[in-house]
């Protein structure tokens, strides 16, 4: 996970994902609230300062999951929330064997240099090395270009996982099976 990744809109940037340490929690959280804050037209202003903070605040999860950052020429230019199998998995309302992830975030600035696909294919190597035969993950409709990434890469529907928060608005459940098929 700490070998240079080539983005693919750019040979000459290496980006290198690798394991968030305490010192970057605050450029992640910075990472995160600029990344999300596209979807303050898609709330009301209380429920996007919520969203906002939950997303930003990176801290209160470094007990159940792993986080994962995308460095770019020294700066940290995306992050993704990994969730192992076991008990941190089925806390996010996955099966216990299944990895799961959260907040897929990638910098405005970075966007269109394929970053958030190698966060996306490094947690799913580290979920097979894991030995998890499924990733999953929650979306919602109002991130259509994450979704449509997701499906490009092959993940799959599965709607028996949705969850719908007390928000209201509903988290469509989508997976990915590592293991091949017999």
């Amino acid at each position: 996970m700490t070998e240079p990744a080539r983005a693919p809109s750019d040979a000459h940037a290496a980006v290198v994902v690798r394991l968030a340490q305490p010192e970057d929690f605050d450029a992640v959280s910075a990472v995160n609230r600029a990344a999300y804050a596209e979807y303050a037209a898609f709330m009301e202003p209380e429920r996007i300062a919520r969203y906002l903070d939950n997303a930003g605040d990176v801290r209160s999860r470094q007990e159940v999951s792993d986080l994962l950052v995308a460095e770019l020429d020294g700066k940290i230019v995306g992050s993704l929330t990994y969730y192992t199998p076991g008990p941190r998995s089925e806390a996010q309302r996955w099966p216990a064997e299944w990895a799961g992830l959260r907040l897929l975030a990638v910098a405005p600035s970075a966007r269109g240099l394929g970053i958030g696909r190698l966060l996306m294919e490094a947690s799913m190597e580290r979920a097979r090395s894991e030995g998890a035969p499924v990733i999953a993950l929650h979306t919602t409709e109002m991130m259509e270009i994450a979704r449509n990434m997701y499906e490009r890469m092959g993940f799959v529907r599965v709607p028996e996982y949705d969850w719908v928060p007390s928000s209201g608005r509903g988290a469509m459940a989508y997976k990915f099976n590592l293991q091949p098929a017999d």
